[in-house]
């Protein structure tokens, strides 16, 4: 099915496939191992880690009914290290596993963006910047995607701010499908340099259109004329 989109933008066929693996955590009660093994056999590394997003993002969300919960199929030494299980997973899926954490962390430290941050901090070193992505996406979910809030928060973060923000920005783009209210936060004074930020906004504005050109279109439409290369480097449109 997600194969008949190979025309689509990589936006819309991104969605088909992380769904696919929130299917496979949902049809197999939860079963972490089964499901990020079906991911793995997909044909190319982009369908195999697109689809681990689903089975992390399903993991760490409260169980549905009939499922079990995650924390349930834990050990209590497992239960108590909130990075968990991440440490454990192959290398292969450790990317959206630490992209999605803070959605485990967060409930469990009452949403205290402080605690949360030094639990990124605990990641294994790799990773830590990946942790703090996530953060700062959960920030921006958990704040309506405001500008000012994001960068008011993700301040919190000390040495983890500018991650914490490149993840909030990308998080703000993928959220409207476009790039306006994005490019706000990158006009903000924070830790996150203009040019790394804009070319977190491109990231995103990169999948939704097929074409060179129209990339380009989207960058232009959102970002001053001083940070648009950064944008046309982020979206694959130099």
């Amino acid at each position: 099915m997600c194969a008949s989109l190979s025309a689509a933008p990589s936006f819309v066929l991104y969605q088909c496939v992380h769904g696919l693996g929130h299917g496979l955590m949902i049809y197999s009660g939860g079963d972490l191992a089964y499901s990020l093994r079906v991911c793995d056999a997909l044909p190319d590394a982009w369908n195999q880690t697109s689809c681990t997003g689903g089975v992390f993002m399903q993991a760490f969300l409260p169980p549905m009914p009939g499922m079990q919960s995650s924390e349930m199929q834990m050990t209590k030494r497992q239960a108590h290290n909130l990075l968990y299980p991440c440490p454990a997973v192959a290398e292969r899926d450790k990317l959206y596993c630490y992209l999605q954490i803070t959605d485990r962390i967060l409930p469990r430290v009452s949403f205290n963006w402080r605690e949360a941050s030094d639990w990124c901090r605990r990641a294994e070193k790799a990773w830590i910047a990946t942790c703090f992505q996530s953060l700062g996406r959960d920030i921006s979910g958990n704040n309506n995607q405001d500008p000012v809030r994001i960068a008011q928060l993700c301040g919190l973060a000390g040495s983890g701010s500018a991650d914490c923000l490149y993840g909030a920005v990308r998080d703000v783009a993928a959220n409207d499908a476009n790039g306006v209210r994005a490019a706000k936060v990158c006009l903000q004074h924070t830790a996150l340099s203009p040019y790394r930020c804009f070319a977190a906004v491109g990231s995103i504005l990169g999948g939704l259109s097929t074409t060179r050109a129209g990339r380009r279109s989207l960058c232009a439409a959102v970002t001053p004329p001083a940070h648009r290369q950064a944008c046309f480097n982020g979206a694959g449109a130099l």
